[in-house]
Order: C-alpha cells, then structure tokens, then sequence
C-alpha cells in the first residue's frame, strides 16, 4: 500500500478521536493492526494511536460512572477531561444537569465535542436554552426544536443526489459521501443543511472525494455526464473526507 493510505488512515483515526468517536477510530487502528505488513515510517504512529485510545477509553470508563455534578464541573475546568465529561453525560439524566452544561458550553472549545454536546441534549429534547461561542460566532438554541441530521429535509436532498450520482457508478464512494454528509451536518449544530444547500453541498464532498480517490479526467467526465456547474460548488472547511 502506498504511503498516501497511510496517512489517510492515521487522519481518520484523529478525526474519529476528535469527534469522540473511540469505538470507530479503535476498530480502525485494530483493522490496520492486523496487516502482515506495515511500513516502518507509519508503524511507531499507529502504536502511539494505539496506546492514546487505550488511555482514552480508562478515561471514558472512569468518567463515565461520575454522577455527581460538582465533581462533573470541576472535571470541565481541565482542558484533558472535557471529552470525558462529555461521555459521561451521554448516560445521564441532562435535565438534571442544567449548570453543567451551560459550563460545558461555555468551556469546550472543540467544535466536534460541541456538536456531539448538542446532540445529545436534542436527543433528550431539552428545553433550556444554551449558549456557545465558536470561531467567533455565537450560537443560541433550545435543543427541544432542533431538526436531528435524519430528521433534516435538507440532508435527505443531500443523500438522494448523492445516491442518484453514485450509485450505479461507485457505491464504495457512494458510502464514503454519506458518511460524510452527515458528519458534517452533525457538525454544523445547532445549525443544519437547508435544501438550498444541498447541491453546493453535496457536489463539495463528491468532487473533494473524487480528488482523493480518482483522477481530474474522471473528475470532469463524472460534471459532464451530470451536467454539473462547478460554479455550484460550496466551499467546506473539512480537509478530510475518508
């Protein structure tokens, strides 16, 4: 395999660890793992992922049996302990944590654990509002009316083209843009995909998919087959797709 995978592999295990998502980036790293063969120049990084997921599930494991909400808001005051935080909140009751997460909120810096925080008190249908702050912009939400990625008209807009694009041509890439489509309109909460972003949207993550996976010529064979207007094109911040 060439080196390039590698690098893939190592990004999207750190994307999976960056959206707290420990499960998917261990069966990853494990997958890789189980290879006969691994470039040396790649080897002493995947055992450093390995051993920073082992610590981050202790982490998880011990946080997550902490019930107590003044331990959880002295655990936010420490950078290192925020996703941990986060995890432990996933198994608990949020409408009896209101000052918790109004601190998580105003603490937690990482967009990915932001969003993973507001999911969950969507899913819990929280009717307190919530304030945060990120890249310089403020957001004010009730999580109770919050439209879920499934629930989003838009992202279904999003999926359908993808599919009517992708499905006949490459279903391998077809479950790589799905995925994709909805990390980022995870991401995008308390905010979500409208349906008039949806074809910018979607022909950003096909053609950036293409870029990684396929060549220019194919690229442009794939807008001329589907008359497609560059020019439709959004721009989005996620480097790595896969």
């Amino acid at each position: 395999m060439d080196t390039n995978y590698y690098t893939k592999i190592i990004q999207t295990i750190n994307d999976s660890l960056a959206d707290g998502d420990i499960e998917t980036a261990r069966s990853l790293l494990d997958e890789e793992l189980r290879m006969p063969y691994i470039p040396t120049a790649y080897l002493g990084e995947l055992e450093g992922l390995k051993r920073e997921i082992a610590s981050r599930q202790k982490e998880k494991q011990r946080v997550a049996r902490i019930e107590d909400p003044q331990e959880l808001l002295d655990l936010l005051d420490d950078e290192n302990r925020r996703f941990g935080v986060v995890a432990a909140l996933s198994g608990l009751n949020l409408r009896e944590y209101d000052e918790v997460l109004k601190k998580a909120f105003a603490t937690i810096t990482d967009r990915g654990l932001l969003s993973v925080l507001v999911e969950l008190c969507a899913r819990q249908q929280l009717h307190a509002e919530y304030t945060f702050t990120y890249d310089h912009k403020t957001y004010t939400f009730i999580p109770a009316s919050l439209e879920m990625p499934e629930e989003s008209e838009g992202v279904d807009a999003c999926l359908s083209m993808a599919d009517e694009w992708l499905s006949n041509e490459n279903p391998s890439m077809l479950k790589l843009a799905n995925e994709a489509l909805l990390r980022i309109a995870l991401m995008r909460l308390p905010e979500g995909v409208s349906l008039d972003e949806a074809e910018p949207l979607t022909l950003a993550v096909v053609k950036k998919l293409y870029g990684q996976l396929a060549s220019v010529q194919e690229w442009r064979e794939f807008c001329e087959k589907n008359t497609i207007d560059e020019n439709r094109i959004e721009e989005i911040e996620n480097e790595d797709l896969i």
